[in-house]
Order: C-alpha cells, then structure tokens, then sequence
C-alpha cells in the first residue's frame, strides 16, 4: 500500500470520568482524504467509538463498511480500520463514554465489531449538534449533549420513542 499513513491513537481525547448515562468525547467529520490512511490502537480506546460511513467505504478489520452502516467499537478493544482515497469516503466519529452505554446497547441488542445498517435514516445533523456541544463546554451543553446520543442510539436501534 504505497501513500498510507498510519494512525496509531497517541493524540486522541482521553475521556473523562462521568456520572453520566453517555457522555461525548469526542465528535467530527472526515472527508476529502488525500492519502490512503489507517488506524491502529492497539489497546484500544477507554471510551466507546461509532463511526457512521456516509460515502464510500471503511474497512474495519476483515469487514467493508458501506455507505448508509455503522460501526461500534466496545472500550479496551483493539481498533484497526483503513480508509483508501480512491473510494471517497466521508464518514462521522463520535467517541463517548458514560454509566450505562453496554446496557443500553445489550437492551436494544445493538451489536458491536460488526457492519450495522440502521432501520432507520440516521440525522447527520446530530453529530454536527454533539460536535458544537462539545465545543460549547458547560453544564447545559453536557446534558444536551447527553440527549442528542441518546437519540442517535435510538434512531439507529429502531426503536421508536413514544
């Protein structure tokens, strides 16, 4: 693979303690990539990552990740994905920790390591709300922050709230 960077987590966000049912860590948009890149944690990040692909493709381990599919690393898991230019890939991260999120994920029987193609549309716009939250740093914005996951999850599960 010639022009590949690699990744391998040094300069990430580390999350902070919560007593938070989620929390956001960290939250962007990855487009326009020049070069072929992967990303390699060896250990894994403490939080929880999910990427959302919007165009192209993402390889996660031994999988192909679709436009329209997500992808949920557990924390302390090994992370390796690459992402090559020719495919055009635009996709969302969103890294958040909190109290309950295996739970929460365990009941809604969200799997983990594995391509998810959501039952419904997810609003990108969400992470955009989470990003600018996180940006903003205060009480308010935590919490509003804490909502706008917990709504992505929700999209993302199907389940309809009532």
């Amino acid at each position: 693979m010639s022009n590949l960077l690699i990744y391998d987590g040094s300069k990430d966000i580390k999350a902070a303690e919560t007593n938070h049912t989620v929390t956001a860590v960290s939250c962007n948009r990855v487009a326009n990539l020049s070069h072929n890149s992967m990303t390699l944690r060896k250990n894994g990040r403490k939080d929880w990552s999910l990427f959302y692909c919007e165009a192209g493709r993402i390889c996660f381990e031994d999988c192909i990740l679709q436009a329209g599919e997500i992808w949920i690393y557990e924390p302390c898991v090994p992370q390796r994905y690459t992402i090559f230019h020719k495919d055009s890939t635009v996709y969302r991260y969103l890294h958040f920790t909190g109290t309950d999120v295996g739970n929460i994920f365990s009941s809604l029987n969200i799997p983990y390591s594995t391509p998810i193609k959501p039952k419904n549309k997810i609003n990108t716009e969400l992470f955009d709300e989470i990003k600018q939250n996180l940006l903003n740093n205060d009480a308010v914005s935590t919490i509003r922050s804490e909502c706008l996951i917990l709504n992505l999850i929700i999209q993302h599960s199907g389940v309809r709230p009532q």
